[in-house]
């Protein structure tokens, strides 16, 4: 496969709290679909996110396993949302990643477990820009057709001074 970039405006910044449901429209997601014939694997080798809001406000964004996966047609991007591939000639794919802001039955349910890996996306959302960009070995991965592993969820989480908030994001995702 190739490397593909999902982008969204303002898609991400309402608080949503680990153990529960994400509401429609405040997350990014990676699934990979249980429909698939076989289990994929994703590198997620790259996070962004540039705050967007006129006051300091503290987002306190991670992304986050998926105790329950998300049910439902994905809701198809519009723009300025995209997803896409980095090289240009690459066809638009539906398997095995979909890329969503929103499913049509249910929402991805945060991880709460301590055992479930969570990479801190922590900033302030008054301009501010964080970059993550994995090293060598350290991407961030999803592998198999159920929880936790099939979904990743980019959200800002309750807790720890974390604010609504609106910011710019994209992941930079590679399926295999």
């Amino acid at each position: 496969m190739a490397k593909r970039i999902f982008a969204t405006q303002g898609a991400i910044g309402g608080l949503n709290p680990l153990g529960s449901a994400a509401a429609t429209g405040t997350f990014m997601s990676l699934l990979i679909p249980s429909t698939s014939a076989t289990a994929a694997l994703c590198d997620v080798l790259e996070i962004l996110i540039s705050g967007t809001v006129a006051t300091s406000n503290i987002g306190g964004f991670f992304m986050v396993r998926a105790s329950t996966l998300a049910t439902g047609t994905v809701t198809t991007l519009v723009n300025p949302n995209s997803d896409g591939g980095m090289l240009p000639s690459i066809t638009a794919i539906a398997q095995p990643i979909g890329a969503s802001i929103a499913f049509g039955t249910t929402q991805p349910t945060l991880s709460a477990a301590i055992t479930d890996a969570k990479l801190n996306m922590g900033l302030n959302t008054f301009g501010g820009i964080l970059r993550w960009n994995a090293a060598p070995t350290q991407q961030w991965q999803l592998a198999g057709l159920t929880a936790p592993g099939a979904q990743s969820v980019l959200s800002n989480i309750t807790g720890g001074g974390a604010q609504a908030t609106t910011a710019n994001a994209h992941i930079i995702y590679e399926p295999y």
